[in-house]
């Protein structure tokens, strides 16, 4: 039967209860990893506008030690993390068969020749490595995941939110989702290209942009200080 996600949480939790302890380390790992994300936005605009443009070397080699301390942190955190969840997942996994081989060993004769040896050595051992997958990816790497976003939203309001922003509407009746566009490179800005493409609509130009606008909605994003955009 399938199993729903609250109940596999559940379930979940029973068997990693045993091991809470490795649970609060790999918790721990992941803090240490979002600090190189938390730490790398604000150390390189201290970098680019206050360090390199006051021309004293000795600030620009501290803030780079900083970056460089806390990528080793970074790295190694997320090497331990990989291995300690490894261990979890792989106990878990073995305690979940080690009750099903007991439990086997309790089922009469009679029951294992109703049923194929196929389908319960599959649940023994494909099935199982399903839930060892689901715990991987859920229970860990779904945290880290919802941690990481949640340190991000926080940069991006922290550091600025005054972005140059253009949103040009499609031509359709019912558009699909829009596409973004972000400016790659130091110090691009793609608000003079959208300014283009609303002037070759108008003047009825077609390229591949005005395609798009006949499905889509086009949302042109600008790097900060650079134009519009704020610093």
């Amino acid at each position: 039967p399938d199993v729903k996600t609250g109940e596999f949480l559940r379930l979940s939790l029973h068997y990693l209860k045993p091991y809470k302890l490795r649970q609060a380390e790999i918790f721990l790992y992941m803090l240490l990893s979002l600090a190189f994300t938390s730490a790398f936005p604000f150390v390189t605009r201290e970098l680019f506008d206050e360090a390199i443009p006051s021309g004293e070397f000795s600030q620009v080699s501290n803030l780079l030690l900083i970056l460089g301390g806390a990528f080793v942190v970074s790295l190694l955190a997320g090497l331990r993390q990989a291995y300690q969840s490894a261990y979890v997942s792989g106990a878990v996994v073995r305690d979940i068969r080690q009750e099903m081989f007991e439990r086997l060993q309790l089922i009469p004769t009679e029951w294992f020749g109703r049923y194929p040896q196929g389908d319960v050595l599959a649940r023994l051992f494909s099935d199982v490595g399903q839930v060892q997958s689901g715990l991987s990816d859920t229970i860990g790497q779904g945290i880290f995941q919802a941690l990481s976003l949640v340190v991000s939203a926080i940069i991006m309001m922290t550091v600025s939110i005054k972005l140059g922003v253009i949103r040009l509407l499609s031509t359709a009746d019912m558009p699909a989702e829009p596409l973004f566009f972000a400016e790659g490179g130091p110090g691009g800005s793609n608000v003079e290209e959208a300014a283009k493409i609303a002037q070759d609509l108008l003047d009825g130009n077609e390229d591949v942009y005005t395609d798009l606008l006949s499905t889509r909605d086009l949302v042109f994003f600008t790097q900060r200080g650079t134009l519009y955009a704020e610093p």
